[in-house]
This record gives structure tokens, sequence and C-alpha cells, in this order.
């Protein structure tokens, strides 16, 4: 029988919240959207792009701008519907099919798929009915109506691994990070490699146990892991702004 796919995503792995964040702490005090974002733009080309494209970690130390961990911190946790102004739709979005596909490939031939079911948590935006079913209409069209789409509000800080097990996949961005500490505490004592965990090739800090290019440290970690959870490794690229020619 084909089976269902479930899969577990969040707004803030469709939309860069990185970057947007970053673009509006450099832009407070201008009033006018327009000109906020066209000088936020400016402002990320001249200092942020290379770094950000290259980065090994998410420091965002920019001192000469008056940025650090802490101020973005601060931005991070109040961050709003107001803060998408400055927010770019990633790859996430654009390749999200294809790579469960790709995934689905490695451990089931021939592929067994009967439908895909992609859970989006909207957790801090707050939708109302006329926003929540917009974005749904907009996902419809996104993936060619071949992903039956369900919106959660969730708030997954606190979230242990046995919240994920409902999931075959978990799109999100920051599940090895400091904002995940119950997740990651909690692996021994609740053990899950039926659901894959897709993470970003950033390092939350840096292990001298482990090198040669981070995507390959990651997957060697993922390694040392595998009786407890599945961790997919991928190009930081799947959750940034998608860039248009």
């Amino acid at each position: 029988m084909n089976r269902i796919i479930k899969i577990y995503t969040e707004l803030d792995s469709f939309y860069d919240y990185r970057r947007g964040l970053l673009q509006w702490i450099m832009t407070q005090g201008i009033s006018d959207d327009v000109l906020r974002k066209r000088e936020g733009e400016r402002l990320w080309e001249q200092h942020m792009a290379k770094n950000y494209a290259e980065r090994r970690m998410d420091t965002f130390e920019y001192p000469a701008l008056g940025i650090n961990r802490d101020v973005f911190r601060k931005a991070h946790a109040e961050r709003s519907l107001t803060n998408f102004l400055m927010y770019y739709p990633t790859n996430l979005s654009r390749q999200l099919v294809t790579k469960v596909i790709e995934l689905e490939q490695l451990t089931d031939i021939p592929i067994n798929i009967g439908g895909l079911v992609l859970y989006v948590n909207l957790f801090p935006y707050e939708f109302d009915e006329e926003l929540r079913q917009g974005f749904i209409d907009h996902c419809f069209t996104l993936f060619g109506g071949r992903v039956e789409v369900k919106t959660l509000f969730e708030d997954t800080s606190k979230a242990e691994p046995l919240y994920y097990r409902q999931f075959d996949y978990v799109f999100k961005y920051d599940i090895l990070g400091e904002d995940c500490r119950a997740f990651q505490d909690n692996l021994l004592g609740q053990p899950n490699t039926n659901t894959a965990f897709i993470v970003p090739d950033v390092l939350v800090r840096e292990v001298e146990a482990f090198q040669g290019p981070i995507i390959d440290r990651i997957f060697a970690w993922s390694m040392t892991m595998a009786a407890t959870v599945r961790i997919v490794p991928i190009a930081h690229s799947f959750y940034d702004f998608e860039k248009t020619a």
C-alpha cells in the first residue's frame, strides 16, 4: 500500500528570517517601507552577503553596525508579521518535494508514496483566518497541487523527540541549536530513527574531533548518533533566501 508521507516545517523555513531580521535591525529609524527595504538590501550587499553565504556558524557579529548575537536574539524573540517587510522566500519552497523524493529513493525502492502532507508551523506569527487560508492557497499553487498543506501554531522550543515521531521528515533550521535544548537533552531517553531531521551545514560550535567540510563533519557526528536519531545534513543554502537571476 502506498504510504502517506508526513512532513513538518515552519514558516521560518519558508522565509529567511535571519537575513530579514538583520536587515530590520540595520534600518531601524527609517519609517518609509519602500526606502527601508531598499536601504536594507543595500547594506546587506555591502556588509553581509558574502559572509552570510560562506558562513560556518551563525555568529551574527557585525560590530561596526552595532549587531551582535544578543541584539539578534532579542530581535528574534520579538519577531512578528511586521518583519515580513524584510523576509525573502527560501530555496526550501522550491526544493522540498524534490528533496523528499530523493531521500525516499535512498530507503524505499521502488518509491512507495501515496501522498504528501506538509504541516507548516506558523508560530510565532499571528495569522488571522483569511491570511492563513491565503498561505495555504499559495502553497497549493507553489507545489502544483501535489502537496496537502495543513497549518500548526505551536511553540516547539520545549518539544521533546516524542513530538516529532508523528512526522516522517522534519525540515527545521535550528533543531540542533540552542533554542531546542529540550529535543537534544532527551534524545537518549526518546530515540527516534524513523524520522529524518534535515539540518543545515552550519555548526552550533566548533568540534575539533571532526575535520573537513562542515556537511561532512555533521554527517560524521550523525553517524555516532545513528542509533538514537536520524540526522541528514544539507547545504545551508537550502534554508537561505532564494537568489534570483
